[in-house]
């Protein structure tokens, strides 16, 4: 697996990660490796007996069969949950931390780090028998010290081997003869866990910035796997994006439209955007093939790349955040007419913002293509509380031609997942959004439970303020825009998965692709 990091003001960071290097190493038998073909099985093999689980609900009625319906619907929540533990220990290990959030160590403290591990490194090598003269001309980079130094000191040793092994791959590719049979592993292991122990005690408050954001750019080999769940990304900031350029476009184009409607009327315009915001990043970071490569890759791109030291003009991006009226939101509820329950369970909060904020919407009847067309074109959010991701009531190469597309919430099942093209990349209803210049879609990888994705969902309207209390009247003139919430739709949506009953089954099951937007 090729997983890389671009962040501004920072050189690119790329792994190169043999899947079964720790079960190698450990000599495990073939069938006990945690291979990637291992991973797609039991992806496969949960959502298949999840659907199957589904479909059998309406046959449960005694007390007895809904115990063992549980029961084996948790059961299939602790494997979904064990199958991304796997994935992150076992594929990404130590090299994890390459999706942390951003450090905040000073240049110094680094140096220190660096130098500890230096010495550690080559103490090791002298007392294999190695030159230390020579060792010594070796200097571990800058990125990978600022990756290694947000590794936790209570990490498995396992990591911390895995970490070990690569430092001194690094010594074997810069010519430094090493005696593996001779260095003792477990000590370097045990200084190196220490010195990150010490790096943690001089460490200051290391939590991330609100509103830091992480965008992954997936292979087409690893679209179908809920990285958002995985531990060190789990509940945090994190969307998906078709590729870099696709960044670019939409941060240009924000830029664009605020200034438009600056020039327009400058009293209703946005405030300013954070810093720590959207920034570009360089097309020449792209990665995506349409043709199989061989290993699956996955590229993790930090909330701004670095500028190209050819186009310095791409450095210039201003800060930006998306924001859209709370008011302007168009409801579709139950278009098949035989979601009920959701149609019931909703009602009464839609109702309360139809009076309070003016929203529009449909329920219990299915729109017509012109009818979605036209509000995907004219509103700033659409909510979608029906069965897949609406193809059935409006045709793909519409939603693609689309002028202007609204931020979406696709609740139905199987709604953002991607269709395997073999040798071409993935096609699906995400994209078609994506290329209709959508700039957020939630939507869901696998098919769903519709009350514990009503749940899901509630937090997330919750957690964005969407509510009667909260929203402005309809009819409210402001001089300014004030922020409905301080949270993003993605933010939202990453922190609500707690909220399930099966927290990884259906919590993992919804993502978002696109740009953090915020409600004003």
């Amino acid at each position: 697996m090729f997983i890389s990091r671009h962040q501004r003001n920072h050189q690119p960071l790329v792994f190169c990660l043999p899947l079964d290097r720790q079960g190698r190493r450990e000599g495990e038998d073939e069938a006990d490796l945690f291979t990637f073909d291992t991973a797609a099985h039991e992806m496969e093999d949960i959502i298949r007996s999840s659907n199957d689980s589904a479909r059998n609900a309406k046959n449960v009625e005694t007390r007895e069969q809904k115990a063992a319906w549980w029961e084996e619907r948790y059961g299939l929540d602790k494997r979904m949950e064990e199958m991304l533990l796997n994935m992150e220990f076992v594929w990404l290990g130590p090299f994890k931390t390459i999706l942390s959030p951003r450090g905040k160590l000073d240049e110094p403290t680094l140096a220190s780090f660096r130098e500890r591990l230096e010495r550690i490194f080559i103490a090791a090598l002298g007392g294999a028998g190695t030159d230390i003269k020579k060792c010594s001309t070796v200097k571990l980079a800058k990125p990978l010290i600022e990756c290694f130094a947000t590794l936790s000191s209570k990490c498995k040793d396992e990591e911390v081997e895995d970490l070990v092994y690569f430092v001194l791959d690094i010594y074997q590719f810069h010519g430094i003869p090493v005696a593996l049979a001779e260095l003792d592993i477990d000590q370097v292991g045990i200084d190196v866990k220490s010195a990150l122990a010490e790096l943690e005690g001089s460490r200051p408050d290391t939590r991330s910035t609100n509103d830091e954001h992480l965008f992954l750019v997936l292979d087409k080999n690893v679209q179908s796997f809920p990285w958002e769940s995985i531990p060190i990304l789990r509940g945090r900031a994190v969307s998906r994006i078709p590729s870099l350029p696709f960044l670019l476009d939409q941060v240009a184009l924000v830029e664009e439209l605020q200034a438009s409607a600056m020039a327009a009327a400058p009293p209703l315009m946005l405030g300013a955007a954070p810093k720590s915001q959207l920034a570009g990043s360089t097309p020449a970071q792209e990665s995506r093939s349409t043709k199989d490569s061989g290993p699956p890759a996955m590229l993790a791109a930090g909330t701004s790349a670095s500028a190209s030291p050819a186009n310095p003009a791409s450095s210039t991006f201003s800060d930006v955040r998306l924001s859209l009226d709370s008011r302007k939101v168009f409801y579709i509820l139950n278009p098949s007419g035989d979601l009920s329950r959701t149609q019931t369970h909703f009602e009464p909060w839609l109702a309360s913002m139809i009076a309070k904020a003016g929203w529009k919407g449909i329920s219990g009847r299915p729109p017509t293509e012109l009818e979605l067309t036209s509000v995907l074109r004219e509103y700033d959010l659409v909510l979608y509380f029906g069965h897949g991701g609406a193809e059935q009531y409006i045709r793909s190469h519409k939603v693609r031609h689309l002028a202007r597309c609204a931020t979406t919430m696709l609740w139905g099942c199987s709604s953002g997942h991607l269709k395997d093209q073999g040798d071409l990349d993935r096609t699906g209803t995400a994209w078609n959004y994506m290329m209709a210049g959508c700039p957020s879609l939630v939507a869901n990888l696998w098919d769903v439970t519709d009350r514990d994705i009503d749940r899901l969902s509630e937090a997330v309207f919750h957690k964005l303020h969407l509510d009667a209390s909260r929203v402005p009247d309809a009819k409210a003139k402001t001089l300014g825009v004030m922020p409905l919430s301080e949270l993003s739709t993605v933010q939202a949506v990453n922190g609500s998965r707690e909220d399930c009953k099966l927290k990884y089954l259906t919590g993992a099951a919804p993502v978002v692709y696109g740009l953090p937007v915020y409600l004003h």
